[in-house]
């Protein structure tokens, strides 16, 4: 197998050289972050089913707000935030 290999200076007048990665290997590291990105979502989306909307729908007896729409929008922003982060 060829290996593509690059050096690259440091500031300090040090020289690393390192291999760069294939295709197969990028698609692999691809797939392990959306398998463990998946599971992230269904526990939130699971944590938010069984915790979230039993507490929002006793808050809501008291304080006459449905707190549903806003777990969704807290859903949604954790999924933004958690797709942006990779």
């Amino acid at each position: 197998m060829h290996f593509q290999q690059t050096e690259m200076a440091t500031p300090e007048h040090v020289v690393v050289q390192y291999r760069l990665s294939g295709l197969g290997s990028r698609f692999l590291a691809q797939l392990i972050d959306v398998i463990i990105l998946t599971i992230i979502f269904v526990l939130l989306w699971l944590f938010l089913i069984f915790v979230g909307l039993p507490i929002t729908d006793f808050l809501s007896d008291y304080i006459f707000v449905d707190f549903s729409s806003y777990i969704f929008a807290l859903l949604i922003i954790g999924v933004f935030v958690l797709m942006c982060s990779v």
